[in-house]
């Protein structure tokens, strides 16, 4: 059975196959689950808290929730293959034995190989540490080695050993060592080796396994022998009884109250205390009916490695539990107490069909059931209370009251008398030592003289039904009740409902502490009543659950209430500073805890009991069940560790971490080591630098980022036990994020130079283009000028010189006369149209064939007078089509040419030639006139005529000649080349006009189409 240090067993002599499930809770690992094979040959715990597991395909760490392969934590590329022996250092280190003879070491991340000159012949079985802190090797085969300030020892069957097969070592006490063999134990002290056989009292020379207690006992598991003791300078011989473990005895564990866990090949594992062995568990339980190890944990967890049924884990339930198969009538559990003696009183309620229930007692791990038959008025009971003379009293449901004194059950209050009050459901003693009975009725009845007497405490006609009775430190009697709470206090009575602040009107349980606070369990949470002021409490501020059916409190003043949902611990300071609104931290324990079925049971008084040994018990619907809450003490919770950081699925150092420029994700594994409960765990984090606040991440362990920004951060992560406490003081990871070269300083330093840089040649450009629409209104200017000069100017002259004929001519020939009016009319026409023109810069396209000819031939026609001057224009080559702006230039120079002989030379012929050359247009315009000197002769005030022809020649890149004498005429010249040159040279003239000219342009095209 079930035993704690210190205390009597609680459980019987003859356990069922089930006990050990029954009082521990199993868990097993196989391959699915991450183990590289389900052969467990060793196992060890190192002090931080991981679990490390030897396999005949290697080595894994556990942390409770995930496996990780020895490869794959060490830099060092290293198979260790069969893994036969484990030993955790004191000074954190891990010792790995493995076949064939090798021996490794692991710690702070890094492993190293050890061992002589000549290595381990054929494998490491067994690997110790002494109390000196030598290292000791036990090798298949070669003996035992030891190894001390470096340097090894050897020692074999020549210095004393048995045999050179060693199978197990253990540390023993005064520095000492025990040795197993094939052939014996041999025990290492003060430098000497002493064998020890049967001509010794070792049951068996064949030793197999060995462990110590704890209590300086050492147990020896054999082949033919069964288990023995040394003690005392001397062995005991244990398991010569049929249901004893089968051999050999494989490995051995001790617990700190000396109860034995023991591995058996062939028979399973058994469980071995004061009461003796237990039967074992086997291939039903196991999937194996070989043990190969077993390792108990500083957490009271049992490790059990098989061979080919993987890894198992027993830990203790965190609640015990008697039911019918331990000895009580039924499992239907209404009240439960313990009497001054020691005893445990638990009444149960039978269903009528063939469960009798009753009264049963705990003395001295012995149950005893009391029914009808041994004098209770019904086999249905509902309450217990022992009174200051040491009486026990039993109310039952619907039989009415019974005391049990000096062994014998004698009825106070028949059912008749009860006249069907529906059970006594609360007994409670006043100040006084007056006997008080409360009924399912609401009946309330005082026992004075022997008999019950009736007692008023509502005005209210409708039934109370009293659930709980307390008598307080200041003499009031507590009675609660379906409708509400009613103190009595000489023969004066105060109601406290609702109204007044009570969750719920039914109270079903109460509890008074040191300070004379009182706590009330109710249908609806629980409630706080101090100075007359009532603090209510439910699941709105983190309780698990509304319905309280018992208050308990421990020495640490926790208070533990049962309910329908199992059991709920809380902290009374936590309650009573409590805020509105906010949530008390809680720890919920429920059937994963042990209790059965996960819910208590209640209604009546007391359906919970705190023993002298301050084990609190509860009521409920599968037995009774108890903990002891010194064990299950608020645990603070685990350290955090971060397991490994990952760059794109690559690892980094978790000394330096520094992400390369472009990762995408970033993958920091975390864990918490907690064994026993790793599933209750929760942790958050944050990055600081990234996120605003922490991330609940769950029971999730791995944090993951992407593609974050170039920077410095710092990851914290902190983990939080199932009861809502957290690590106060969080993780720490510094790690940097690399930019790449356009994320850093240097190059938004230089971004920034060219940006001014740029924003200075725009400044420059935007000041040319200024400057260049500026030259082009110049330009522009000067074109208007020249279109002035080339149009009203030639045609005021051709006008002024038609009507000095008509002056000459009007008193002699009026005909002529006429004649030159209706030129000059014409030519006014003319004029105009051109002014027109050269305003709005319209193209004009030559509609007759001839092209520059017919032009300049209309342009003579118009303007010169017959009889004074000959103009002969001619043409040579093939006329083919010149662009506009060529033919219009050309069209204004050879206007301009003639209208200065005309005006100015005097000529009597002026001839006008256009040449159309291979890749080029010539005109030539020359006269028969008075010429000049051309190198003197000044821009006369208000002519432009020459600069302006020299103007337009430059605009088609073309080449104007002067030639001239005095006396000998004029012969002008103009070269123009027509190529692809000339129609980019029409394009960029077209580009260069004013912004203001661009609606004109689009007006004048709109014209010209319309035209």
């Amino acid at each position: 059975g079930l035993t704690f240090a210190g205390t009597a067993p609680l459980f019987g002599a003859t356990p069922t196959p089930s006990g050990i499930l029954r009082q521990y809770e199993h868990d097993s690992w196989r391959v699915r689950d991450g183990l590289p094979s389900d052969h467990i040959l060793a196992i060890a715990r190192t002090p931080d808290g991981y679990l490390w597991v030897g396999t005949d395909d290697g080595l894994v760490r556990f942390d409770g929730v995930r496996f990780t392969r020895l490869q794959d934590l060490s830099k060092t590329p290293i198979q260790p293959g069969v893994v036969g022996a484990l030993l955790a250092g004191r000074d954190g280190s891990l010792w790995i034995g493995t076949h064939p003879g090798q021996l490794y070491r692991w710690k702070n991340g890094t492993v190293s190989t050890h061992g002589p000159a000549g290595g381990f012949r054929n494998g490491v079985r067994a690997i110790c540490e002494s109390v000196d802190g030598s290292l000791w090797i036990g090798t298949s085969g070669a003996g035992i080695f030891r190894l001390r300030r470096g340097a090894y020892e050897s020692f074999t069957n020549r210095d004393g050993l048995p045999d050179n097969d060693v199978l197990a070592l253990q540390p023993g006490t005064e520095g000492s060592l025990w040795i197993a063999t094939r052939s014996g134990l041999a025990r290492w002290r003060n430098g000497a080796l002493t064998p020890y056989t049967r001509r010794d009292g070792l049951p068996s020379d064949k030793t197999f396994s060995l462990g110590g207690d704890g209590q300086g006992n050492l147990w020896v598991g054999t082949v033919g022998g069964g288990l023995a003791r040394w003690r005392d300078g001397k062995f005991e011989r244990y398991g010569q009884r049929p249901g004893d473990p089968s051999e050999p005895l494989t490995a051995i564990a001790a617990e700190a109250d000396g109860t034995l866990w023991i591995g058996t090949k062939g028979g399973g594992l058994t469980r071995f205390s004061r009461e003796g062995f237990e039967i074992g568990l086997a291939r039903d339980v196991l999937e194996s009916d070989t043990i190969l190890s077993i390792c108990r944990d500083d957490e009271r967890s049992v490790w059990v490695g098989t061979r080919g049924g993987g890894l198992h884990r027993f830990k203790p339930k965190i609640f015990a539990t008697y039911d019918r198969d331990d000895g009580l009538p039924t499992n239907m559990v209404s009240a439960v107490l313990q009497d001054t003696a020691g005893d445990i009183w638990v009444g149960t309620r039978g269903n009528g069909k063939g469960d009798e229930g009753g009264l049963a007692r705990l003395r001295n791990g012995t149950w005893k059931t009391y029914g009808t038959r041994q004098g209770l008025p019904a086999n249905r009971v509902a309450s217990l209370f022992q009174d200051r003379d040491g009486v026990l009293w039993v109310g039952t449901a619907g039989g009415g009251l019974a005391k049990f004194d000096r062994g014998r059950l004698i009825t106070v209050l028949g059912a008749d008398q009860e006249r069907g009050n529906n059970g006594v459901l609360a007994i409670g003693q006043d100040r006084e030592g007056a006997l008080w009975f409360g009924t399912g009725r609401g009946a309330l009845y005082r026992f004075q003289n022997g008999r019950p007497i009736p007692i008023m405490f509502s005005e209210d006609p409708n039934p109370h039904r009293i659930f709980s009775l307390l008598a307080g430190r200041d003499g009031s009697l507590w009675i609660g009740t379906s409708r509400g709470l009613f103190r009595r206090k000489k023969d004066q009575v105060t109601a406290f409902t609702q109204d007044d602040g009570l969750p719920s009107n039914a109270v079903l349980s109460l509890h008074e502490d040191a300070r004379g606070i009182l706590w009330i369990g109710t249908r609806g949470g629980l409630g706080r009543l101090e100075s007359g002021r009532i603090s209510a409490f439910t699941t709105r501020s983190g309780l698990c659950g509304d319905v309280i059916f018992q208050i308990l409190e421990d020495s640490s003043e926790s208070l533990w209430l049962s309910g329908r949902n199992g059991v709920c611990r809380v902290q009374k300071r936590d309650l009573a500073s409590l805020k509105p609104g906010g949530k008390v931290h809680v720890t919920h324990y429920g059937a994963a805890a042990g209790i059965p079925n996960g819910t208590c049971s209640g209604g009546s008084q007391p359906a919970g009991w705190r023993d002298r040994e301050g084990r609190l018990w509860f009521a409920t619907e599968a037995g009774v069940t108890f903990i002891d809450p010194r064990i299950e003490a608020p645990r603070a919770p685990p350290s955090v560790r971060i397991e490994n950081v990952l760059a794109d699925q690559r690892p980094l150092n978790l000394k330096h971490v520094r992400l390369e420029p472009g990762t995408r994700l970033l993958s920091i594994q975390y864990t918490a080591l907690s064994l026993l409960d790793p599933q209750s765990l929760r942790f958050r984090y944050r990055l600081q630098g990234f996120d605003r606040d922490w991330v609940d991440a769950g029971s999730r362990r791995t944090a993951e980022y992407m593609n974050l920004p170039p920077g410095s951060y710092q990851f914290r992560v902190a983990a939080g036990n199932g009861d809502g406490t957290w690590n106060e003081s969080p993780l720490r990871l510094a790690l940097t994020v690399s930019p790449h070269f356009y994320q850093t300083f240097w190059f938004a330093s230089l971004c920034a130079a060219a940006a001014i840089g740029l924003a200075w040649a725009l400044h420059r450009m935007r000041l040319r283009q200024l400057r260049h629409r500026f030259d082009a209104v110049l330009q522009e200017r000067a074109r208007l000028a020249r279109d002035v000069h080339d149009t009203l100017a030639q045609g005021f002259t051709a006008i002024l010189l038609h009507l000095e004929s008509v002056s000459a001519t009007l008193s002699s020939s009026p005909e002529v006369a006429r004649h030159h009016v209706d030129r000059v009319r014409q030519t006014a026409r003319h004029s105009l149209a051109e002014a027109r023109r050269a305003v709005w810069d319209l193209r004009r396209r030559s509609s007759k064939e001839g092209g520059l000819a017919t032009a300049l031939s209309d342009f003579v026609a118009g303007t010169t007078p017959p009889s004074k001057t000959s103009i002969q224009v001619r043409s040579r080559g093939t006329i083919r089509p010149i662009p506009d702006a060529v033919e219009e230039e050309l069209e204004r120079l050879g206007q301009e040419a003639i209208t200065n002989a005309l005006h100015h030379a005097d000529a009597s012929t002026i001839r006008v030639g256009i040449a159309y050359e291979r890749e080029a247009i010539r005109l030539t315009v020359s006269d028969d006139g008075r010429g000049f000197d051309p190198t003197l002769a000044p821009l006369a005030r208000g002519h432009f005529g020459l600069l302006g022809m020299r103007e337009r020649t430059q605009r088609v890149h073309g080449r104007l000649t002067l030639r001239s004498r005095s006396g000998r005429g004029t012969v002008v010249s103009i070269r123009v080349p027509l190529d692809s040159e000339i129609q980019r040279l029409r394009l960029a003239l077209k580009s260069r006009q004013p912004i203001g000219d661009r609606t004109h342009d689009q007006t004048r095209a709109n014209s010209r189409s319309a035209g």
